[in-house]
């Protein structure tokens, strides 16, 4: 016959267990954070994933975006400086970016944050993974 376990080892195995349930649970959470630039929020799994490594941003994403943006202003396409690249994970098939009464999938998207500028103007983009879907996100002058 086995001598019963002392308590303060059942107690660590149950916390271990309890804690790893919590851990689980918070993974499939999408807690928003409030993002410091405005009203726009960011959910952990988004947060996280932007900690990872990086591939390089494909030539026609950057392409599309430069496009979409020329046919916005009537500037070549060539002319835009690209500022910043980042891998993207979004919320929707919006983008994150539903226009009032927009439907929009309800899946996460992968895809880029594109940064370009031209003189004192910048414009913040959002795309999926290949550059069929892009949105502006936003446009400032400096």
């Amino acid at each position: 016959m086995h001598a019963p376990r002392p308590l303060k080892i059942r107690f660590r195995f149950w916390f271990a267990i309890l804690l790893l349930a919590n851990i689980f649970c918070l993974g499939n959470t999408q807690i928003i954070l409030a993002d410091s630039l405005g009203d726009r929020s960011e959910t952990i799994q988004q947060v996280f994933m932007s900690k990872q490594p990086r591939e390089s941003i494909p030539s026609q994403v950057i392409d599309a975006v430069r496009q979409e943006l020329s046919n916005r202003t009537r500037i070549a396409p060539n002319e835009f400086k690209v500022v910043e690249t980042r891998q993207q994970t979004w919320s929707d098939g919006c983008l994150g970016l539903a226009k009032p009464d927009e439907i929009c999938t309800q899946a996460l998207v992968e895809g880029w944050r594109v940064v370009l500028s031209h003189g004192d103007r910048s414009w913040i983009y959002r795309t999926d993974a290949q550059g069929n879907a892009i949105r502006l996100e936003t446009e400032t002058e400096k």
